[in-house]
């Protein structure tokens, strides 16, 4: 089983204790695999969110002025800088806001 860990804004892939990959380049601030590890959740310090590849190579950019971002079922959630949080779709799109 993979695990990730962010380390001074490098994301690190790690599968059974061993770093197996990692990107970013100080610029991460969290990150976290979907349901089935096939894709990775991260938030910038820009406060972008990008849906990566379990390879590290950016799939689709979701959304933008976020400081967190997590995965709700297939969904993600996004809490923006206005302090209001999003549901968003897999490919972006926005299902509706909270708050």
């Amino acid at each position: 089983m993979s695990t990730i860990q962010v380390n001074n804004g490098k994301a690190e892939i790690h599968r059974d204790g061993i770093v197996v990959g990692s990107f970013g380049h100080g610029e991460i601030i969290c990150a976290e695999f979907n349901h089935d590890h096939s894709l990775i959740l991260c938030v910038t310090d820009q406060g972008k969110v990008e849906l990566r590849k379990e390879n590290g190579s950016v799939h689709k950019s979701v959304a933008t002025n976020a400081v967190y971002a997590t995965f709700e079922g297939h969904d993600i959630s996004v809490t923006t800088m206005k302090g209001k949080v999003e549901l968003r779709k897999e490919n972006g799109s926005l299902i509706k806001v909270v708050g």
